[in-house]
């Protein structure tokens, strides 16, 4: 029985990194050395997958911190996102536990994360800087 649990959340909060999204790696293909790596594909759709790293606001012992967290998102196209606030649609984490090893005891495992979302929602356009007229002429 595999210990998971997927949970619905909020982009609230979260912040795109001055990285531009990058390609998904499909590790169920095998490497070759010398062989550039598959891109991974949503198994439903076939569309190409996208890694969108995000700073992600916590809280650990009562200190503030900021972490790195990549969400996996199906898309035709690489993903345009400007560093700042992001909003994704259907954004959803699953927490897992990891053993190394499948008979590992429980102590010698450790809880990951695995983000993704449906899209990206398109960030909204800057508002125009007014232009004051001075009344010259």
């Amino acid at each position: 029985m595999s210990k998971r649990a997927e949970f619905l959340v909020s982009s609230e909060g979260l912040k795109a990194t001055d990285n531009p999204a990058f390609p998904a790696i499909d590790y169920s293909v095998p490497f070759e050395r010398g062989v550039e790596r598959q891109q991974a594909r949503d198994a439903n759709t076939g569309m190409p997958e996208w890694i969108v790293e995000v700073l992600r606001p916590v809280e650990e012992y009562g200190v503030p911190q900021t972490v790195v967290c990549k969400v996996q998102v199906p898309s035709a196209a690489r993903p345009e996102v400007a560093e700042g606030p992001v909003r994704f649609t259907g954004l959803k984490v699953t927490v897992a536990i990891k053993r190394q090893k499948p008979n590992e005891p429980s102590h010698a495992a450790e809880l990951v994360e695995y983000w993704s979302a449906a899209g990206v929602e398109s960030a909204p356009a800057p508002a125009p800087a007014s232009r004051r007229s001075g009344g010259e002429s």
